[in-house]
Protein backbone atom coordinates (compact mmCIF):
# COMPACT_ATOMS: atom_id res chain seq x y z
CA UNK A 1 0.00 0.00 0.00
CA UNK A 2 2.87 2.36 0.88
CA UNK A 3 4.49 1.34 -2.42
CA UNK A 4 1.27 2.30 -4.30
CA UNK A 5 0.88 5.66 -2.64
CA UNK A 6 4.36 6.55 -3.25
CA UNK A 7 3.84 5.54 -6.68
CA UNK A 8 0.72 7.50 -7.01
CA UNK A 9 2.74 10.94 -5.08
CA UNK A 10 5.87 10.29 -8.21
CA UNK A 11 2.92 9.78 -10.94
CA UNK A 12 1.43 13.47 -9.08
CA UNK A 13 4.45 15.37 -9.17
CA UNK A 14 5.16 14.08 -12.41
CA UNK A 15 2.10 15.47 -13.89
CA UNK A 16 2.40 18.63 -11.61
CA UNK A 17 5.82 19.13 -13.65
CA UNK A 18 4.96 18.71 -17.18
CA UNK A 19 1.88 20.85 -16.35
CA UNK A 20 4.14 23.56 -15.11
CA UNK A 21 6.42 23.48 -18.05
CA UNK A 22 3.20 23.71 -20.50
CA UNK A 23 1.44 26.85 -18.72
CA UNK A 24 5.35 28.07 -19.12
CA UNK A 25 5.93 27.42 -22.84
CA UNK A 26 2.53 29.58 -23.33
CA UNK A 27 3.25 32.19 -21.04
CA UNK A 28 4.01 35.23 -23.90
CA UNK A 29 7.97 36.35 -24.33
CA UNK A 30 8.48 39.79 -22.84
CA UNK A 31 7.94 42.37 -25.48
CA UNK A 32 10.85 44.17 -27.31
CA UNK A 33 10.54 48.19 -27.60
CA UNK A 34 11.74 49.20 -30.48
CA UNK A 35 13.74 52.77 -30.27
CA UNK A 36 15.04 54.39 -33.53
CA UNK A 37 18.16 57.15 -33.76
CA UNK A 38 20.22 58.26 -36.05
CA UNK A 39 24.20 58.98 -35.05
CA UNK A 40 23.90 61.98 -33.54
CA UNK A 41 26.39 62.20 -30.87
CA UNK A 42 23.48 64.31 -28.42
CA UNK A 43 22.07 60.37 -28.39
CA UNK A 44 25.17 58.99 -27.03
CA UNK A 45 23.82 57.94 -23.92
CA UNK A 46 21.12 55.26 -26.01
CA UNK A 47 24.70 54.19 -27.84
CA UNK A 48 26.50 54.14 -24.52
CA UNK A 49 23.65 52.41 -22.24
CA UNK A 50 23.56 49.57 -25.82
CA UNK A 51 27.30 49.20 -25.15
CA UNK A 52 26.91 48.51 -21.77
CA UNK A 53 24.51 45.99 -21.98
CA UNK A 54 21.75 47.71 -20.50
CA UNK A 55 19.25 47.79 -22.63
CA UNK A 56 19.09 44.73 -24.00
CA UNK A 57 18.71 43.50 -20.74
CA UNK A 58 15.56 45.49 -20.54
CA UNK A 59 14.02 43.88 -23.70
CA UNK A 60 14.57 47.39 -25.65
CA UNK A 61 16.28 47.43 -28.82
CA UNK A 62 18.00 50.29 -30.38
CA UNK A 63 17.53 50.60 -34.08
CA UNK A 64 20.33 52.62 -35.82
CA UNK A 65 19.08 54.37 -39.15
CA UNK A 66 21.58 56.55 -41.48
CA UNK A 67 19.08 59.86 -41.13
CA UNK A 68 16.64 61.07 -39.19
CA UNK A 69 13.97 60.92 -42.14
CA UNK A 70 14.33 57.03 -42.03
CA UNK A 71 13.61 57.36 -38.61
CA UNK A 72 10.62 59.31 -39.00
CA UNK A 73 9.33 56.89 -41.64
CA UNK A 74 9.82 53.74 -39.35
CA UNK A 75 7.64 55.49 -36.15
CA UNK A 76 5.23 56.68 -38.88
CA UNK A 77 5.09 53.12 -40.31
CA UNK A 78 4.86 51.29 -36.96
CA UNK A 79 8.50 49.71 -37.32
CA UNK A 80 9.44 51.42 -34.31
CA UNK A 81 8.08 52.22 -31.07
CA UNK A 82 9.90 55.22 -30.04
CA UNK A 83 12.46 57.47 -31.25
CA UNK A 84 15.14 60.33 -31.36
CA UNK A 85 13.86 63.35 -33.29
CA UNK A 86 13.96 67.02 -32.70
CA UNK A 87 11.11 68.92 -31.37
CA UNK A 88 10.30 70.15 -35.14
CA UNK A 89 10.33 67.01 -36.16
CA UNK A 90 8.28 65.36 -33.56
CA UNK A 91 5.22 68.25 -34.03
CA UNK A 92 5.38 67.12 -37.83
CA UNK A 93 4.92 63.13 -37.07
CA UNK A 94 1.58 64.79 -34.58
CA UNK A 95 0.73 66.75 -37.60
CA UNK A 96 0.29 63.71 -39.49
CA UNK A 97 -1.83 62.20 -37.12
CA UNK A 98 0.71 60.53 -34.79
CA UNK A 99 -0.24 60.45 -30.88
CA UNK A 100 3.24 61.18 -29.65
CA UNK A 101 4.29 61.25 -25.75
CA UNK A 102 8.02 62.72 -25.05
CA UNK A 103 9.58 60.72 -22.50
CA UNK A 104 13.14 62.82 -22.30
CA UNK A 105 14.53 65.78 -23.06
CA UNK A 106 18.04 64.10 -25.10
CA UNK A 107 20.04 67.40 -25.36
CA UNK A 108 19.16 71.01 -26.22
CA UNK A 109 21.41 72.68 -29.07
CA UNK A 110 23.97 75.60 -28.03
CA UNK A 111 25.70 76.16 -31.37
CA UNK A 112 26.05 72.50 -32.27
CA UNK A 113 24.19 73.33 -35.55
CA UNK A 114 25.11 76.00 -37.56
CA UNK A 115 25.31 78.19 -40.98
CA UNK A 116 28.78 78.31 -42.33
CA UNK A 117 29.87 80.45 -44.99
CA UNK A 118 32.44 81.39 -47.72
CA UNK A 119 35.79 83.43 -45.99
CA UNK A 120 34.74 86.44 -48.35
CA UNK A 121 31.00 86.15 -47.23
CA UNK A 122 31.24 87.94 -43.70
CA UNK A 123 27.04 88.94 -43.04
CA UNK A 124 23.76 87.29 -43.97
CA UNK A 125 23.05 90.01 -46.78
CA UNK A 126 25.89 88.93 -48.46
CA UNK A 127 24.24 85.78 -49.40
CA UNK A 128 21.76 87.13 -51.63
CA UNK A 129 21.59 85.60 -54.69
CA UNK A 130 23.85 82.60 -53.34
CA UNK A 131 24.17 79.04 -52.94
CA UNK A 132 23.08 77.70 -49.43
CA UNK A 133 23.47 73.85 -49.12
CA UNK A 134 20.68 72.02 -46.89
CA UNK A 135 19.63 68.71 -45.52
CA UNK A 136 16.00 67.39 -46.84
CA UNK A 137 15.09 67.42 -43.62
CA UNK A 138 12.46 68.58 -41.16
CA UNK A 139 15.38 70.44 -38.79
CA UNK A 140 17.23 71.68 -41.81
CA UNK A 141 14.20 73.39 -43.61
CA UNK A 142 13.95 75.12 -40.08
CA UNK A 143 17.43 75.86 -39.14
CA UNK A 144 17.20 77.87 -43.11
CA UNK A 145 13.60 79.58 -42.21
CA UNK A 146 14.93 80.61 -39.01
CA UNK A 147 18.01 81.95 -40.59
CA UNK A 148 16.32 83.93 -43.09
CA UNK A 149 13.61 85.01 -40.70
CA UNK A 150 15.77 86.71 -38.38
CA UNK A 151 18.10 88.17 -40.99
CA UNK A 152 15.08 89.62 -43.06
CA UNK A 153 15.84 87.47 -45.76
CA UNK A 154 13.01 86.01 -48.05
CA UNK A 155 13.34 82.48 -49.30
CA UNK A 156 13.87 83.44 -53.05
CA UNK A 157 16.62 85.83 -52.22
CA UNK A 158 19.10 82.40 -52.27
CA UNK A 159 19.13 79.29 -53.77
CA UNK A 160 18.82 75.77 -51.90
CA UNK A 161 21.21 73.00 -52.81
CA UNK A 162 20.03 69.81 -51.22
CA UNK A 163 23.18 68.03 -50.23
CA UNK A 164 23.17 64.82 -48.02
CA UNK A 165 25.21 65.38 -45.19
CA UNK A 166 28.18 63.27 -46.05
CA UNK A 167 28.35 65.36 -49.13
CA UNK A 168 28.33 68.44 -46.94
CA UNK A 169 32.10 69.49 -46.48
CA UNK A 170 32.96 68.74 -49.77
CA UNK A 171 30.69 70.66 -51.96
CA UNK A 172 31.99 73.52 -49.27
CA UNK A 173 35.53 72.71 -49.55
CA UNK A 174 34.96 72.81 -53.33
CA UNK A 175 33.36 75.70 -53.40
CA UNK A 176 29.81 74.20 -55.21
CA UNK A 177 27.92 76.34 -52.42
CA UNK A 178 28.72 79.18 -50.93
CA UNK A 179 27.02 78.31 -47.32
CA UNK A 180 25.85 75.06 -45.99
CA UNK A 181 23.81 74.26 -42.76
CA UNK A 182 25.30 71.76 -41.07
CA UNK A 183 26.56 70.23 -38.15
CA UNK A 184 29.36 71.07 -35.84
CA UNK A 185 30.82 67.62 -36.18
CA UNK A 186 31.10 68.32 -39.76
CA UNK A 187 32.58 71.64 -39.97
CA UNK A 188 35.37 69.36 -37.88
CA UNK A 189 36.27 67.13 -40.70
CA UNK A 190 37.57 70.31 -42.89
CA UNK A 191 41.07 70.72 -43.50
CA UNK A 192 42.84 73.15 -41.43
CA UNK A 193 43.57 75.01 -44.70
CA UNK A 194 40.03 75.33 -45.39
CA UNK A 195 38.64 78.77 -44.16
CA UNK A 196 35.01 79.68 -43.36
CA UNK A 197 32.62 82.43 -41.54
CA UNK A 198 30.18 81.01 -38.84
CA UNK A 199 26.85 83.33 -39.74
CA UNK A 200 24.50 81.28 -37.43
CA UNK A 201 23.96 78.88 -34.72
CA UNK A 202 21.78 77.68 -32.34
CA UNK A 203 22.70 80.00 -29.97
CA UNK A 204 20.75 82.77 -31.96
CA UNK A 205 17.44 80.69 -31.44
CA UNK A 206 18.07 79.47 -27.63
CA UNK A 207 15.81 76.16 -26.39
CA UNK A 208 14.23 75.67 -30.23
CA UNK A 209 16.76 72.59 -31.27
CA UNK A 210 15.83 70.36 -28.97
CA UNK A 211 16.35 66.40 -29.47
CA UNK A 212 13.56 64.58 -27.73
CA UNK A 213 12.72 60.72 -27.18
CA UNK A 214 9.16 60.33 -28.22
CA UNK A 215 6.89 56.99 -27.80
CA UNK A 216 3.53 56.10 -29.40
CA UNK A 217 0.64 57.39 -27.19
CA UNK A 218 -1.27 54.02 -27.50
CA UNK A 219 1.93 51.91 -26.37
CA UNK A 220 2.63 54.26 -23.19
CA UNK A 221 1.12 52.33 -20.72
CA UNK A 222 1.72 48.56 -22.09
CA UNK A 223 5.12 49.89 -21.88
CA UNK A 224 5.22 51.29 -18.22
CA UNK A 225 8.57 49.04 -17.19
CA UNK A 226 10.42 49.66 -20.17
CA UNK A 227 10.22 53.39 -19.91
CA UNK A 228 11.38 53.31 -16.43
CA UNK A 229 14.46 50.75 -17.58
CA UNK A 230 15.32 52.99 -20.40
CA UNK A 231 14.99 56.27 -18.64
CA UNK A 232 17.59 54.55 -15.88
CA UNK A 233 19.52 53.25 -18.31
CA UNK A 234 20.02 56.50 -19.78
CA UNK A 235 21.00 58.48 -16.47
CA UNK A 236 22.94 56.28 -15.45
CA UNK A 237 24.96 56.22 -19.13
CA UNK A 238 25.91 59.70 -18.56
CA UNK A 239 27.35 59.34 -14.83
CA UNK A 240 29.49 56.65 -16.50
CA UNK A 241 30.23 59.01 -18.94
CA UNK A 242 30.86 60.89 -16.58
CA UNK A 243 33.24 59.06 -14.30
CA UNK A 244 35.02 57.32 -17.29
CA UNK A 245 35.57 60.19 -19.98
CA UNK A 246 38.21 58.20 -22.13
CA UNK A 247 36.66 54.73 -21.93
CA UNK A 248 33.14 56.29 -22.91
CA UNK A 249 34.42 58.52 -25.41
CA UNK A 250 36.55 55.71 -27.50
CA UNK A 251 33.45 53.76 -27.48
CA UNK A 252 31.27 56.54 -28.64
CA UNK A 253 34.05 57.16 -31.39
CA UNK A 254 33.97 53.52 -32.75
CA UNK A 255 29.82 53.05 -32.54
CA UNK A 256 28.91 56.51 -34.21
CA UNK A 257 32.17 55.99 -36.31
CA UNK A 258 33.76 59.98 -35.85
CA UNK A 259 36.96 61.10 -34.55
CA UNK A 260 37.71 62.88 -31.57
CA UNK A 261 37.47 66.27 -33.00
CA UNK A 262 34.07 65.82 -34.48
CA UNK A 263 32.88 64.72 -30.98
CA UNK A 264 34.25 67.03 -28.67
CA UNK A 265 32.91 69.96 -31.62
CA UNK A 266 29.27 68.26 -30.87
CA UNK A 267 29.48 68.31 -27.55
CA UNK A 268 30.62 71.78 -26.65
CA UNK A 269 27.60 72.85 -28.62
CA UNK A 270 25.20 71.33 -27.06
CA UNK A 271 23.84 70.76 -23.12
CA UNK A 272 22.85 67.11 -22.76
CA UNK A 273 19.94 65.87 -21.23
CA UNK A 274 21.03 65.20 -17.88
CA UNK A 275 18.12 64.41 -15.09
CA UNK A 276 18.46 68.44 -13.81
CA UNK A 277 17.77 69.43 -17.14
CA UNK A 278 14.90 67.18 -17.65
CA UNK A 279 13.77 68.11 -14.34
CA UNK A 280 13.63 71.98 -15.02
CA UNK A 281 12.47 71.77 -18.64
CA UNK A 282 9.67 69.22 -18.00
CA UNK A 283 8.19 71.18 -14.64
CA UNK A 284 8.73 74.22 -15.07
CA UNK A 285 6.78 74.98 -18.31
CA UNK A 286 10.15 75.77 -20.36
CA UNK A 287 9.76 72.72 -22.52
CA UNK A 288 6.48 73.79 -23.29
CA UNK A 289 7.01 77.42 -23.80
CA UNK A 290 9.73 76.21 -26.64
CA UNK A 291 7.33 73.76 -28.00
CA UNK A 292 4.91 76.70 -28.88
CA UNK A 293 7.13 78.51 -30.17
CA UNK A 294 8.02 76.03 -32.75
CA UNK A 295 4.49 75.03 -33.51
CA UNK A 296 3.35 78.71 -34.25
CA UNK A 297 6.54 79.18 -36.55
CA UNK A 298 6.16 75.77 -38.73
CA UNK A 299 2.21 76.58 -39.00
CA UNK A 300 3.07 80.15 -39.87
CA UNK A 301 5.70 78.85 -42.64
CA UNK A 302 2.85 76.54 -44.16
CA UNK A 303 4.62 73.32 -42.89
CA UNK A 304 1.63 72.41 -40.20
CA UNK A 305 -1.66 71.79 -41.31
CA UNK A 306 -3.27 71.59 -37.49
CA UNK A 307 -2.18 74.63 -35.45
CA UNK A 308 -2.85 72.74 -32.29
CA UNK A 309 -0.49 69.66 -33.39
CA UNK A 310 0.33 68.79 -29.79
CA UNK A 311 2.78 66.10 -27.69
CA UNK A 312 1.91 64.40 -24.87
CA UNK A 313 4.33 64.50 -22.03
CA UNK A 314 5.09 60.98 -19.65
CA UNK A 315 4.20 61.71 -16.16
CA UNK A 316 7.07 63.65 -14.62
CA UNK A 317 6.83 61.36 -11.34
CA UNK A 318 8.58 58.48 -13.64
CA UNK A 319 11.78 61.16 -13.69
CA UNK A 320 11.67 61.00 -9.90
CA UNK A 321 12.12 56.93 -9.47
CA UNK A 322 14.94 57.04 -12.01
CA UNK A 323 17.71 54.67 -9.61
CA UNK A 324 20.41 57.34 -9.86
Amino acid sequence: MARNLLSRLGTGVLVLSILGLLVGCMQKPQPILKIGANHWPGYAPLYLADEQGHLQREQIQLVEYPSTLAVMRALRNGILDAAAVTLDEALLLADSGLALDILLVADVSLGADLLISQPDLTRAQDLKGKKIGVEATALGGYLLKRFLTLNQLNPDDVHVVTLPVNKHMQAFAEKKVDAVITFASEVAHLAAETQYQVLFDTRDIPNEVVDILVIRRQENQAWESHIQALLTAWFQALTLWELQPYQQDAALMRRLNINAAALKESLQGMQMGTLALNRTLLTQGQLEASLQKVRTYLYQQGRLLNPKADLGVIETGLLEQVER
